[in-house]
């Protein structure tokens, strides 16, 4: 079974790549709960395996770092961005920091 991530990873050329996903009760909801190694497919169709996860506090020293270090930009605007393109459906305190392992399309390991 595929996890989605409603997040885009067709302009990351890295192997294993890092991203912020907002999350709620429902709206990605099923990266929270699901198991290290699990398969994903991102809103443009990418497949990867995730390989970690932590829950980010907003906002906070750490979420601010991993912000500016993926999006040069602090965590108030990226995950601010985030917030109103979903507003109502994600938690606006908190958000999860994963990342993936991208395999190829054919891939079906």
């Amino acid at each position: 079974m595929l996890i989605p991530i409603e997040h885009e990873m067709r302009h990351i050329a890295n192997e294993n790549y890092g991203m912020i996903v907002p999350f709620g009760d429902y709206k990605n909801s099923r990266l929270v709960d699901c198991e290290i190694g699990s398969k994903c497919i991102s809103l443009d169709k990418h497949r990867g395996i995730l390989i970690s996860r932590v829950i980010l506090v907003i906002p906070s020293l750490v979420a601010n770092t991993i912000s500016m270090m993926l999006y040069n930009m602090d965590i108030e605007n990226s995950f601010g961005r985030m917030v109103r393109n979903w507003e109502g459906e994600v938690f606006e305190d908190r958000a999860l920091f994963i990342v993936i392992k991208k395999i190829g399309q054919n891939d079906k390991s």
